[in-house]
């Protein structure tokens, strides 16, 4: 078509050829739709923030590559059952640990975590709990070549192997019995990895910051990917 046919169509057809309204309204739609995005992420930070655990915020016991952890109180919390919590922490006085600190990961803002320290501290406990209370405890120890190995009476303890991070799931475990699970996992790991736990600094913000390696590692599993592998007693050595 010609230069000059196409003028004549557009004179003609100056109705069609016209794309400023379209675009104008394509134009108003993204930013209403922007707008709404705004507003829900706005949204979701408040439902956020009415369901974080309780955190002076002020109080930052570390800062690592992935989080930051803030310290806090998980006795005051009025989601927890105070005499289920000082039950517990008998327990873990009796095999001898001893209170580190209680601290809240920015990540996971709507728990909060108790930690404890062995008396060898090659292993520290972890006392979790959520908007409903109490959700577990655990033991938990790194070792030299890298792997971390954890003992919860929580469901949400899972092995991935693929970054080293290896679980014992024990549900309604009493926390001796956990101990003495924990203490075979890494016997375990001295004989068929040979390798030993590392010993801890004995710090909240030490415990944050393997905490922290953690959430590193994990970035690296796919978020579908869940594995249900723990360390079983197949053979019986």
């Amino acid at each position: 078509m010609g230069f000059i046919a196409r003028l004549i169509l557009r004179h003609r057809l100056r109705n069609i050829w016209n794309f400023a309204p379209a675009m104008q309204h394509l134009e108003k739609e993204w930013k209403e739709r922007e707008e709404l995005d705004k507003k829900l992420r706005r949204q979701a930070a408040t439902m956020r923030r009415n369901q974080s655990a309780p955190v002076d915020r002020s109080n930052v016991i570390f800062r690592g590559d992935e989080s930051v952890y803030w310290g806090s109180d998980l006795g005051s919390w009025d989601a927890v059952d105070r005499a289920q919590l000082d039950q517990l922490m008998s327990s873990l006085a009796v095999l001898g640990f001893r209170h580190v600190g209680d601290y809240v990961c920015k990540k996971l803002r709507a728990y909060m975590q108790r930690c404890l320290i062995s008396p060898d501290r090659q292993s520290y406990a972890v006392i979790m709990a959520g908007m409903g209370g109490l959700m577990g405890h655990e033991f938990v120890s790194h070792f030299n070549n890298g792997a971390h190995l954890t003992t919860s009476t929580s469901w949400l303890a899972h092995s991935h192997p693929e970054v080293e991070n290896y679980a014992q799931y024990c549900p309604g475990a009493e926390t001796a019995a956990l101990h003495e699970r924990h203490l075979w996992g890494i016997g375990r790991f001295r004989s068929h990895k040979q390798t030993e736990p590392i010993e801890l600094d004995g710090t909240l913000a030490g415990i944050c910051r393997l905490f922290d390696e953690m959430l590193g590692r994990m970035k690296n599993v796919e978020s579908g990917l869940i594995s249900f592998e723990t360390m079983g007693d197949e053979e019986n050595d």
